[in-house]
């Protein structure tokens, strides 16, 4: 939380901001405090900022890219990955990319229950993965595979996990697979 508060001043100290404006002053702190929280349970951004909040962003979109890729830099950011998606951030696109394609593993605090795979393979199983998933398409459509230029390396390494069924990123990769259609 202290790193959060020192970013927050270091930005506001060195943005030019209009007479000191507080209203721009508590559109970023809000956004740092949503953006650095790694809970998954996080509304649309028109739910969490008002529309004057969201129009202070967007017409600060360099410091808004920089906080967005500091936070999906230190740790996993719903938030940040739904505004790359809503202002259309490509500049995020790399950083959101690697967290996607981070290996991960299924939610749930039931444990695994193999008498049925296909509970494994839903959306609902990869919170971050998923809402990451919904950022990038929102940025290149539909067609995800075929924009997000893959590598070899990157999808041999998704269809390596996929082949083993003892590691715990298994479902995740079978997951991977469905979702990018490879």
């Amino acid at each position: 939380m202290i790193r959060i508060v020192v970013l927050i001043c270091a930005f506001l100290i060195t943005s030019p901001v209009a007479g000191g404006d507080a209203e721009f002053a508590d559109a970023f702190t809000k956004l740092a405090l949503y953006i650095f929280d790694d809970d998954f349970e996080h509304s649309a951004p028109e739910s969490i900022f008002s529309s004057k909040d969201l129009d202070i962003l967007q017409s600060q979109k360099a410091n808004l890219i920089l906080l967005i890729n500091k936070a999906l830099g230190s740790g996993n950011s719903v938030v940040g990955a739904d505004l790359v998606g809503h202002f259309e951030l490509y500049d995020c696109a790399r950083m959101l990319k690697y967290r996607f394609l981070k290996p991960g593993t299924t939610y749930g605090w039931e444990g695994r229950d193999y008498s049925d795979a296909r509970i494994y393979l839903t959306d609902n199983r990869y919170v971050y993965h998923s809402r990451y998933f919904a950022a990038l398409e929102s940025l290149y459509g539909a067609d995800l595979t075929a924009n997000l230029d893959l590598t070899k390396q990157e999808i041999r390494s998704i269809y390596e996990l996929s082949l083993d069924p003892w590691s715990p990123h298994y479902f995740w990769a079978l997951w991977m697979l469905s979702k990018l259609k490879i």
